[in-house]
């Protein structure tokens, strides 16, 4: 009869062996925290560039082309040299002795089977999805869904301009939507099945591309507008609704985002910077001339965005309601406290954005 044991029965005995040394001891050469997948032929070229991330804090490792190549130490050296679970447990245990006294006495009774519960890998990442993803291959992941999209003056196999109709009614145009790489999900059947025929569900998921369902999560919010670097590398995008009734009215991808929206303008320089509640009154401004940046929202002006706007006065653009005036007040504070000038925007309506303030006022 097989007896099951609980998920915490080896976090001791994984605990105190290193991930990084048994990859290094399966010959997995692992360097800055990845390695070559050992299932090559699955990868172009081999898998020249190392596939395969470890967090040596968790103890894990995860390949973002193979989906079943992840797991924690005991599957690592299980998966690499096709061993059982009681196989891989004694060669952990020869080749780190000092972790054998944290295996259950009877483990090796003759006849008992013993079913090892894992962690679950797929969990573990969707809560956390920086834990084991490099960064180039998120970049990767990124920027190959941004190249399948349509620029925003193309129509679809309808022949409709919905994005650009979305973004006129807002009074942002053509030139801008190009020079700040705007785009559209304009065939989300051929995105969606070239996307899942190129990479991984798990990276996919990981990123925040398709949802626990498996599809790409932007059928409903077609409008992409990227985050660049300052060398115009998009980091991250928001995705928005072009019907005003969904709800919400923007999806963004998964894990931390690096920069705020339109950083290049953050460059050290002496001048006014716009700091606005989310891209598209950023848009609006950039549109009118303005060097304008944005936050995804009231709350997310992380303090070590703040030394980015060094030698700049920056006026606060963020709503004009309870939550936008409140955030307000939060920011100019933390700009002030690092020496930099900021103020607040005061002129507009009651319960208005800045996309609102030109929209409404022709002049």
């Amino acid at each position: 009869m097989s007896k099951k044991l609980p998920l915490g029965t080896f976090e001791n005995f994984k605990r105190i062996i290193s991930i990084t040394a048994v990859a290094e001891a399966l010959g997995l050469k692992p360097k800055n925290g990845k390695f070559r997948c050992f299932e090559p032929t699955r990868h172009s070229h081999g898998d020249r560039t190392p596939s395969v991330s470890i967090s040596e804090e968790k103890g894990l490792y995860r390949c973002w082309v193979c989906p079943d190549v992840k797991g924690d130490v005991i599957d690592l050296v299980r998966q690499n040299l096709n061993y059982s679970f009681r196989d891989a447990l004694s060669w952990l245990s020869e080749m780190y002795p000092h972790a054998s006294q944290y295996l259950p006495d009877n483990l090796y009774a003759p006849g008992k089977k013993v079913v090892y519960e894992k962690p679950d890998i797929d969990e573990i990442v969707s809560n956390d999805p920086e834990t084991l993803m490099p960064a180039h291959w998120r970049e990767k992941t990124i920027l190959k869904f941004l190249k399948m999209l349509a620029p925003i003056e193309k129509a679809d196999s309808q022949g409709q301009l919905a994005a650009q109709k979305y973004l006129m009614k807002r009074k942002i145009f053509a030139k801008t939507a190009k020079t700040m790489r705007l785009r559209w999900v304009d065939d989300y059947g051929r995105i969606n099945e070239t996307m899942q025929r190129n990479f991984s569900r798990e990276l996919l998921f990981s990123t925040g591309l398709i949802n626990e369902k498996g599809n790409l999560r932007f059928y409903k919010h077609p409008l992409i507008i990227p985050y660049l670097d300052a060398e115009f590398r998009p980091l991250h995008f928001q995705a928005r609704a072009l019907d005003p009734t969904i709800k919400p009215k923007e999806l963004s991808l998964k894990g931390k985002i690096p920069v705020p929206y339109n950083s290049a303008v953050l460059n050290g320089e002496p001048g006014w910077v716009y700091l606005c509640e989310g891209p598209i009154d950023a848009l609006t401004l950039i549109e009118q001339g303005f060097a304008a940046v944005a936050v995804p929202g009231v709350q997310h002006l992380k303090a070590e965005w703040v030394h980015k706007f060094k030698n700049k006065k920056v006026k606060v653009c963020y709503d004009n309601d309870v939550a936008g005036n409140q955030a307000a007040t939060r920011v100019i504070e933390q700009f002030n406290q690092e020496g930099i000038k900021a103020e607040r925007l005061d002129f507009l309506p009651d319960g208005s954005d800045i996309n609102d303030w030109f929209t409404q006022n022709n002049n």
